[in-house]
């Protein structure tokens, strides 16, 4: 039952690991330390890290039934890491090699700059002699018109950062603590920078969406048709299903199209498939986009036939003579029911599973 809720907890909030979770099962003692984005960053962590670690919560972290009742898959407490009277507890149970989750801001933070770090984590793991193992929780598919302790998450990323150690060298007392803090502040700066570091263009796109709503209009061409961001998801998934067919993944492909709406959502739809879009400049001559589609080593070209006609660019087309050139308008006719189905009944709902 625990293993069928990990699954579909992580597949309804595309939850992925990012870099070595299998550190922390080479040390003996391990402290992880992690920002607080959303209330259900314990769950994952105490779900997904495979030291199965105590999850230190903060005290009204989860106050919901909802909380409550996922966080009995997990181990974990409620501590308040303001609190120095658990400063012995958390130093027992590291000593005694229980692997243990605390979060240093002790309250939900989705902002990019780092909150109060309260001492107690850092001190703990220089009592304990544990090693530090850094993990910065990714979402930006927020609500911001929602409380940031109220705020539900999709799209999570769990990037395991490089273990550490906070060394307090021979400070003692004050010095010591300020010391242990001063290096703490440092480690979770860099999980700050590394929460917010830079995404797939396509991810970072549904990002946007998750933020501003579907409704929300995006972009407007020179004809001032304006579209929202679901007008243009829909037309990037389906480019997307489309240039599966003719494109390997990986395959860096030729783009010739103007500056209007489908050549953004052919580039979205490249990048959700999992290729890479190679814009031409196709005013600087034929022979100029060859040479860069020989840089590029691209095999395939998307372009425009109403573009090549308007822009009478037949020469630059027979010029590409070499590579497979695909139009556009093409793509209508090669859809079927089945590429429709799946459009409307899963891509549309869960844009996240589409990507490459």
């Amino acid at each position: 039952m625990k293993s069928f809720l990990k699954w579909a907890i992580g597949w309804l909030l595309a939850v992925r690991i990012v870099g070595d979770d299998e550190q922390c099962e080479h040390e003996q003692r391990v402290l992880v330390v992690a920002n607080f984005p959303s209330r259900v960053a314990g769950l994952l962590l105490g779900l997904y890290l495979p030291c199965r670690p105590l999850v230190v919560m903060p005290p009204g972290a989860a106050h919901g039934i909802v909380e409550r009742i996922l966080l009995r898959l997990v181990d974990h407490i409620v501590l308040d890491v303001n609190n120095p009277l658990i400063l012995k507890r958390l130093t027992r149970l590291l000593r005694q090699g229980r692997p243990v989750v605390t979060f240093p801001e002790g309250r939900v933070n989705d902002g990019q700059s780092v909150l109060k770090v309260y001492p107690v984590p850092a001190l703990a793991a220089i009592n304990s002699g544990a090693s530090i193992i850094p993990v910065a929780i990714s979402s930006m598919s927020i609500d911001p018109s929602v409380s940031a302790s109220r705020r539900t998450v999709r799209g999570i990323s769990l990037r395991v950062l490089p273990r550490t150690r906070i060394e307090s060298g021979r400070s003692a007392g004050r010095r010591r603590r300020q010391q242990a803090v001063r290096q703490l502040e440092q480690i979770m700066q860099q999980v700050r920078v590394a929460a917010f570091a830079r995404k797939p263009v396509f991810e970072s796109f549904l990002d946007a969406i998750a933020r501003y709503g579907r409704s929300r209009e995006m972009i407007e061409d020179q004809d001032e048709q304006v579209r929202t961001y679901g007008t243009i998801l829909k037309g990037s998934l389906v480019i997307s299903r489309w240039i599966r067919r003719h494109t390997r993944t990986g395959e860096n492909v030729g783009m010739l199209l103007p500056n209007v709406i489908p050549s953004v959502c052919a580039v979205l739809g490249l990048a959700a498939a999992g290729r890479v879009p190679a814009i031409f400049n196709f005013t600087a001559g034929s022979a100029a986009v060859k040479s860069a589609a020989v840089a590029a080593g691209v095999r395939t070209v998307i372009t425009s036939s109403k573009f090549i006609a308007r822009a009478q660019l037949e020469p630059l087309v027979q010029a590409l003579g070499d590579y497979r050139i695909i139009y556009l308008e093409d793509l209508r006719g090669e859809l079927s029911l089945l590429d429709k189905l799946w459009l409307m009944t899963f891509a549309l709902w869960f844009p996240r599973k589409v990507m490459t």
